[in-house]
């Protein structure tokens, strides 16, 4: 792990401090996986616990029933507290669904619900609500997490708010 450590000037997934310059979701995984890969096993489990929870970008992991209420939250780290301000405790068990509101889009939704069903990963951008209510537009790309016979066992989503960012563009 120290050599590891020594080799990244970053921890894996680290981004950079400009906005401007921040990754997708498909980046950020390919780091940490090239991070945990040199890895020894144990170490390994370790290193993605840390990236996980230091990564700036919220990041929400899910079982993946479908059915109503929705699949379940089984992770979320600091940043998708900070982003929301629903504590893990909150929030672990319950559907995400209960970050949409009024203006989150039925197209999305729907486009989402397909690709999931599918097993596809999924990239979309819509407005979701923080806990006080307050809208945020959101930025998210969800990958299957796979077992070793190809089957789904979870969802992960990075989520970025971009609410500045679209401001900006107005």
């Amino acid at each position: 792990l120290e050599s590891q450590a020594k080799r990244h000037a970053q921890p894996p997934g680290a981004l950079a401090s400009d906005e401007s310059t921040m990754r997708d979701g498909r980046t950020i995984f390919r780091d940490v996986l090239q991070g945990v890969a040199g890895c020894a096993a144990e170490d390994q489990l370790q290193l993605a616990q840390q990236a996980l929870a230091q990564i700036r970008e919220s990041v929400v992991i899910t079982d993946t029933d479908l059915e109503e209420p929705g699949p379940r939250i089984v992770y979320v780290n600091a940043a998708f507290t900070k982003m929301t301000g629903w504590l893990p405790d909150e929030v672990v068990g319950k559907s995400p669904r209960f970050l949409q509101g009024p203006k989150t889009t039925r197209q999305t939704l729907d486009r989402l619900r397909r690709c999931l069903t599918n097993g596809e990963a999924f990239e979309g951008e819509d407005i979701n609500y923080r806990k006080d209510r307050s809208e945020f537009w959101i930025d998210w790309y969800i990958e299957p997490l796979r077992g070793p016979r190809g089957q789904v066992n979870y969802w992960v989503a990075v989520q970025r708010d971009v609410t500045e960012k679209r401001d900006r563009k107005s």
